[in-house]
């Protein structure tokens, strides 16, 4: 899905919260996570990152998109904005 199909699907329906919103109703794991999605990097990269398995970032991002009423990591990756290039390395 392109911005411009995000953009145009907006239009039609408000969908979730601003960027801004968006954040703040995610658990900091799931915010960490999407960060790092919104940055390119893939389910195994952010595994490395972080010290956990694929399968558990994986859950996250389903919880995190669940929560936010999106479909796909690619608007995940839309919403949320990309992560800081340093942060924290594990998950809490």
């Amino acid at each position: 899905m392109t911005r411009r199909h995000v953009s145009e699907a907006a239009r039609d329906d408000p969908g979730p919260a601003a960027p801004t919103d968006a954040a703040p109703r995610l658990t900091l794991t799931e915010a960490r996570i999407a960060g790092l999605v919104a940055r390119g990097m893939t389910d195994i990269e952010i595994a490395a990152r972080l010290g956990t398995a694929p399968s558990v970032v994986e859950a996250h991002l389903a919880d995190a998109c669940r929560r936010l009423g999106l479909r796909s990591r690619s608007e995940l990756a839309l919403l949320i904005p990309s992560a800081p290039e340093d942060g924290p390395e594990q998950l809490p």
